[in-house]
């Protein structure tokens, strides 16, 4: 039986028993008996409350325990570890860390080298099938494309609906947007970039010329807007920046473009966890970018 006295000892065991991958977490537990009732306040890294309901299940003496209710403060929702199987710089992957920014959720980020295959081990197949990157793993629920996991994080945690308006028009505004960044602006990046990157150096002109005709339509579809779909920041913003920002990296011109231009400058400087997400890792993907094709033209 515990009491109030030896709630401290209790969790001195917990903390020293229990092999919990520390994560920062401060949250108030009641434990409910059927003829005591006593509060602790675990104030520790080490926190996972799925795995402490089963620590105390097991170390239990007595069969009193009724049940077991948590409080949690906004700060601590995200308790369980949401595992985002990434690659550093990757275009995609950047989608998602804005987008776990803004929304204000952590992510429990797993380096996955694909030159050495670990998106192709059995365990990763078994998350993704696919084996794309980036996927995310939220304590069982496989999500993978990244547009896709914004969203999901987004209808999942959010705070509000500002990042993906639940109005149909307003949403499907986002969407397209969306869209747009993958199927037209993102794919003329890959497709003008990748045989100057990986293949035999070459430019082709004529692939140059669809990247022009989507910055044209992007200039247009912003027009005297702050942002891309209105005067709010949303989803569709933080996918089209990460896609900007790797053109300006590899040296093309904006300039010509001064609805994007000012766009541009705005969500730098006000979307959440910029820099971190997005700024210094855009820079990190054009240093291996620059390493790769220097070795090749040895």
């Amino acid at each position: 039986m515990f009491n109030e006295a030896g709630s401290r000892s209790f969790y001195d065991r917990f903390v020293h028993l229990s092999p919990i991958r520390p994560i920062p977490s401060t949250f108030n537990i009641q434990t409910v008996f059927l003829d005591t009732c006593i509060y602790f306040c675990i104030e520790t890294e080490h926190l996972s409350l799925y795995q402490l309901v089963h620590y105390l299940i097991s170390i239990r003496r007595t069969s009193r325990i009724v049940y077991l209710l948590s409080v949690l403060t906004d700060k601590n929702r995200y308790i369980m570890t949401i595992d985002f199987y990434y690659l550093p710089g990757s275009a995609p992957c950047r989608n998602v860390l804005l987008a776990a920014k803004a929304v204000g959720v952590e992510l429990n980020l797993k380096y996955t080298d694909i030159m050495k295959g670990e998106h192709l081990t059995p365990e990763f197949i078994k998350i993704n099938p696919q084996h794309t990157i980036p996927t995310l793993d939220d304590n069982g629920f496989a999500i993978w494309e990244s547009r896709a996991i914004m969203t999901y994080l987004q209808q999942q945690y959010g705070k509000d609906d500002s990042l993906y308006p639940k109005d149909p028009k307003r949403r499907a505004l986002v969407d397209q947007r969306l869209y747009f960044d993958m199927g037209t602006l993102y794919s003329s990046f890959y497709e003008y970039y990748s045989p100057i990157f990986f293949g035999d150096g070459k430019s082709d002109p004529a692939k140059f010329e669809k990247v022009n005709d989507a910055f044209k339509f992007l200039d247009i579809f912003i027009g005297n807007n702050d942002y891309s779909t209105g005067n709010n920041l949303t989803l569709a913003d933080l996918a089209l920046v990460s896609t900007v920002s790797t053109f300006e990296v590899m040296n093309y011109d904006l300039s010509p473009y001064k609805n994007v231009s000012r766009w541009f400058a705005k969500v730098k400087a006000t979307a959440p966890g910029y820099e971190e997400a997005n700024g210094k890792p855009v820079l990190a993907f054009k240093e291996r970018v620059d390493s790769f094709i220097e070795k090749r033209n040895k």
